[in-house]
């Protein structure tokens, strides 16, 4: 008696358990965050500056001397090992690259590329160079443009 009794009861439980398992696979409607909550990615949304019109785009502060130093260290971080601390592509990594980085501190980049293309360029570059999308916020992009117009400016 104990036997059919314990199997019956051993069914039922593995039954009821597929009942419960089924109810996980049903569609569930995504709930709306309550309001005042802060995404855990932060606030900020990053703009792709990839299809942006260069003619509209404009630092948010002068690229002074003072933006300039404080682009220096992001400049060391993320542009230096490739393009030189003086801009000159004069790096180990950039001797290796089958097709090295431009030189940032030359007349070109002075006198034929805006501040917008360079920005640009940190931030949704479109050839080999790395975009920064991900790693700079818009304002430390443009303080490194300042930093490379301070670079440009020492050949003068």
């Amino acid at each position: 008696m104990k036997k059919p009794v314990l199997a019956l009861f051993a069914s039922l439980l593995v039954f009821s358990c597929e009942n419960v398992d089924r109810s996980m696979y049903e569609k569930v409607e995504a709930v709306p965050p309550p309001s005042g909550s802060v995404p855990a990615l932060g606030t900020k949304i990053k703009i792709d500056y990839s299809q942006v019109d260069l003619k509209k785009l404009a630092s948010p502060f002068p690229l002074d001397a003072k933006a300039g130093e404080r682009g220096a260290g992001l400049y060391g971080v993320y542009c230096a090992p490739c393009h030189g601390i003086t801009g000159n592509s004069d790096t180990k990594i950039a001797q290796k690259m089958d097709l090295p980085p431009p030189g940032l501190a030359t007349d070109r980049v002075r006198k034929e590329l805006s501040d917008a293309e360079i920005f640009v360029k940190i931030l949704a570059s479109d050839s080999l160079m790395p975009k920064y999308r991900a790693e700079l916020e818009d304002n430390e992009a443009w303080e490194i443009v300042a930093h490379v117009r301070l670079l440009g400016q020492s050949r003068k």
